[in-house]
């Protein structure tokens, strides 16, 4: 079980937010294939990770897990699981997309995609559309709170497409205090880098991707038991999204502006409705266990910048505020040149 963050923790994340604000600019990312192998290697020796676990929250290098039949409807295709070491269930990537013409943005940049996969306790090829919605929350600015629902949303056989959910009028701490709000489309203020909204449709194999757990994806995998504590299929749930629509959503839903190196921390869960989370949340407390989503076991994944670099630990505090003091002097002196010299008196 992961301990709650110290102070110097906190400080640390929040001074990482404000030099990534004032950096600006995004992160080349690498190539994302939605249906790569989560690593390249096997578990009997050091994993090549392609996939970027996300982490307790707190600290701690061991990864989110969720124990297997923690779900509340009975249906296990719903139910997100994930072990701490080697079957993580909770994953990112960031980069560009793979096996299509490389998007542009309306600068001519090529579109940056931030990918999550989770996994889940059944395989249902035939009908996992019509199983419960896979949600992500996201506290962007560190006050515990979420300030983003976004996720998949499936349309009656179409298309999946991502939506997007405004936070509800509770304090959105905690499942029970949680309430989620309307689908809404972000909106570009003018003179934004656009991407297409065309790319807020899912394309299969491109950017959405459902399939079963197996030693190609997963080399020495393990299924989690499943209905009945026989152990049968788990799968993978992938989607992709464009990283300038992820950070338009969270400013238009919650004033809060981020960049792909700014501090975020995750949560991730499937609803049978659209403003709560009544289902799974995928965490070692559970949903009915969870008090606060930044408790222990509560849900949060550690903060994370988009491209998958989890803050650094405590031994390395040190070296990096020394990094960053060094950084912040040279954003000080790059503006300072920057400004025209004052006239004499």
């Amino acid at each position: 079980m992961s301990c709650r963050p110290t102070l110097r923790h906190l400080l640390l994340v929040r001074l990482l937010t404000l030099l990534a604000l004032a950096g600006g600019g995004a992160l080349l990312g690498q190539t994302i294939d939605v249906t790569s192998a989560v690593y390249s290697s096997s578990t009997s020796s050091p994993a090549t990770w392609i996939w970027s676990p996300l982490q307790v929250y707190g600290g701690g290098t061991t990864f989110l897990s969720d124990p297997r039949a923690d779900q509340q409807t009975g249906q296990f295709a719903d139910d997100l699981v994930g072990s701490a070491t080697n079957n993580p269930g909770f994953m990112m990537r960031f980069g560009t997309i793979s096996g299509t013409a490389a998007p542009t943005t309306s600068s001519g940049s090529a579109v940056q995609f931030v990918a999550f996969r989770t996994r889940l306790n059944e395989y249902n090829p035939t009908s996992y559309d019509n199983n419960a919605k896979q949600r992500f929350g996201m506290d962007a600015d560190g006050d515990g709170d979420i300030d983003l629902f976004f996720g998949i949303d499936f349309n009656n056989n179409q298309a999946p497409t991502i939506g997007f959910q405004t936070p509800g009028t509770g304090s959105n701490s905690s499942p029970s205090t949680t309430t989620i709000g309307n689908n809404f489309i972000p909106v570009f203020d003018a003179g934004d880098e656009t991407v297409s909204s065309a790319l807020l449709t899912l394309s299969n194999s491109i950017t959405f991707d459902y399939r079963q757990v197996d030693g190609t994806n997963t080399p020495g995998f393990t299924n989690f038991a499943g209905k009945n504590a026989a152990v049968d299929a788990d799968s993978y749930m992938t989607f992709a999204i464009p990283f300038l629509w992820l950070a338009e959503a969270v400013q238009d839903a919650s004033g809060v502006k981020i960049t792909a190196s700014s501090w975020l921390r995750f949560i991730a869960f499937t609803a049978t409705q659209n403003n709560s989370i009544n289902q799974d949340l995928f965490g070692s407390s559970g949903l009915t266990g969870t008090t606060r989503f930044d408790a222990p076991g509560g849900g949060f994944s550690e903060y994370t910048t988009a491209t998958g670099t989890p803050v650094p630990e405590p031994a390395t505090y040190g070296a990096v505020l020394v990094g960053l003091g060094l950084a912040a002097f040279g954003l000080r002196r790059r503006r300072d040149r920057r400004q025209p010299a004052r006239a004499a008196a």
